[in-house]
């Protein structure tokens, strides 16, 4: 016979916020956005902190004798331990002040049990595609509970002064772009969690060799997932090596692909082998859970395989959905979408930068987007292929300027350089 997993836990926590409010009831502003009693794995806890609550949002002292009277009356001071274990909690725990740490940390637990149980449920009900849905629903719904718990406005209230004073620095909020890109990092404001991005270009920009160029360096501060629906993994690697290695020569291809070996191990996930909507956003939930992945890459949305759920007859609508789904995850956790697409060939017909609008299939994809980076380039009338530099073109900055930065395409090794870029700065 299995035996049942244990729940995670942790009973010190408990008990220390329990405490820290029944010292401090004015705490329970602190907390009150981030637990609630259903999140305390002990019964008892829950009942003692439901009547913390209550009394606290009545101005009513929450001392150990009031607290005891009124668990007295309700016939639960006996179901919670006593006036004995209302002293210890009470012991445990000098100050309130570390109450919010405490309060995450039962907040977490409380999460990872929902995810184990839904776990559980779909591996009992068998695998079936309608089980998978179910699976997918609970996680979003536990996903959709953690974010609306949010921050407290006092939390948000310093966030927000720390964001002003770090613009007035000339600084970005967000994760850096890269040594070569840091123009374009700064117009962008960095990737930021819950930003939206779309690198929008015709065939033969390099808008994958440019996602990846980004991602080598977002995993420095996060990790990642990339979905390569058009390319192979094998192939995925080949452009990253090359780019680290910025040449041929056998030791230094060696040695790019080590270096990535050990930078990019259990930071950089490829996938070439997920192609549809729902198993998309399945594995994106799963690497969010089991590898803290923070940033998703897809590549590109036109070829993604839409859920049965989501056919229509109509081509845009059945593309906006698919982003729909995927911003979806971003918005209902703390991550990251980059998504490609492709354009349709009006810009280039017109000899004309792109523009929103040239998105093919969907004008929905920009509407949900944060951020569109889009590229232009002289075509050379020998060659066909783009010339440099190029624009990398803010098309769409939430919260930000538009704009564009200059860049050279080093087309073999799949390398974006901003025009002014020194080695070594």
């Amino acid at each position: 016979m299995t035996e049942a997993p244990q729940m995670p836990h942790d009973l010190d926590a408990e008990r220390a916020l329990l405490g820290g409010l029944m010292i401090d009831p004015k705490a329970i502003y602190r907390v009150g956005n981030i637990v609630d009693a259903e999140d305390f794995y002990v019964d008892a806890h829950r009942i003692l902190y439901r009547t913390i609550h209550r009394l606290s949002q009545s101005g009513t002292p929450t001392d150990i004798v009031i607290l005891s009277g009124y668990l007295q009356a309700e016939n639960n001071l006996d179901r919670v331990g006593g006036s004995v274990m209302l002293a210890e909690l009470i012991s445990c725990v000098p100050t309130a002040a570390n109450i919010s740490h405490y309060g995450m940390i039962v907040r977490e637990k409380s999460t990872s049990r929902k995810y184990l149980l839904a776990a559980m449920k779909f591996v009992k009900s068998g695998g079936s595609q309608d089980s998978r849905d179910l699976f997918l629903g609970d996680l979003t719904q536990i996903d959709s509970s953690k974010q609306e718990q949010g921050m407290t406005l006092g939390d948000s209230l310093e966030a927000a002064v720390e964001l002003i004073l770090l613009e007035n620095t000339g600084e970005y909020p967000g994760i850096s772009l890269g040594p070569r890109l840091t123009k374009l990092s700064r117009l962008l404001r960095g990737l930021e969690m819950k930003d939206r991005w779309i690198i929008a270009a015709l065939t033969g920009y390099g808008k994958t060799a440019i996602a990846l160029q980004m991602l080598r360096h977002i995993v420095k501060c996060v990790p990642a997932t990339f979905y390569s629906l058009e390319t192979s993994k094998p192939l995925i690697f080949r452009r990253m090596v090359l780019q680290e290695s910025r040449n041929n020569l056998p030791h230094e291809i060696t040695k790019a692909a080590n270096t990535l070996y050990s930078e990019l191990k259990d930071r950089l996930f490829v996938e070439d082998t997920i192609t549809g909507e729902r198993e998309i956003e399945l594995s994106m939930r799963h690497y969010m859970h089991t590898k803290n992945v923070k940033v998703f890459g897809v590549d590109y949305l036109h070829i993604v395989r839409p859920s049965s759920t989501s056919k229509t007859s109509n081509r845009a609508r059945e593309i906006g959905s698919i982003m729909a789904t995927f911003c979806d995850v971003v918005q209902t956790t703390d991550t990251a979408l980059i998504a490609l697409c492709q354009l349709n060939r009006s810009s280039e017909k017109e000899n004309r930068r792109p523009v929103l609008a040239d998105i093919r299939d969907s004008g929905e994809i920009a509407e949900m987007a944060t951020k569109v980076l889009m590229f232009y380039a002289e075509k050379d009338k020998v060659t066909g292929r783009y010339g440099n530099p190029r624009e990398l073109i803010a098309a769409k900055n939430k919260d930000g300027d538009g704009g564009a930065v200059a860049a050279t395409f080093d087309g073999p090794f799949y390398t974006y350089t901003e025009t002014d870029y020194r080695r070594g700065e």
